[in-house]
């Protein structure tokens, strides 16, 4: 994903073998697994999923930059406004380009609020 988000009271889950469409190796990459079946978009079940967990009130934060890729802050608008439908609120904060790696990735995965 764009950088970690994470909430203050978000319980530590575990997850086993579970795999889904956000993948950190993309299709232009050759240890990309395309064997791996996508999973459908459903903002409802997401609903369900953050509600059981606990952390529906909670506000993730995604800290982004076009420096790992061309459109990156674009994807985190995106994914917001998706999260949004399932009730999940991100805040996409856009950084610098600039020292993102050192700055920014190194120090804020797993940002809480």
């Amino acid at each position: 994903m764009l950088g970690c988000a994470q909430s203050a009271h978000q319980p530590k889950l575990q997850y086993k073998k579970y795999v889904g469409p956000n993948r950190t190796i993309n299709a232009a990459y050759r240890f990309y697994a395309y064997a791996l079946p996508q999973i459908a978009y459903d903002p409802d079940k997401a609903r369900y999923h953050f509600k059981k967990f606990g952390v529906s009130d909670n506000v993730f934060d995604i800290f982004v930059s076009n420096t790992p890729f061309a459109g990156a802050v674009d994807t985190a608008v995106l994914m917001q406004q998706h999260a949004r439908k399932a009730g999940i609120t991100i805040r996409v904060n856009q950084v610098p380009h600039d020292g993102y790696w050192s700055d920014t990735w190194k120090k804020n995965r797993g940002t809480r609020r």
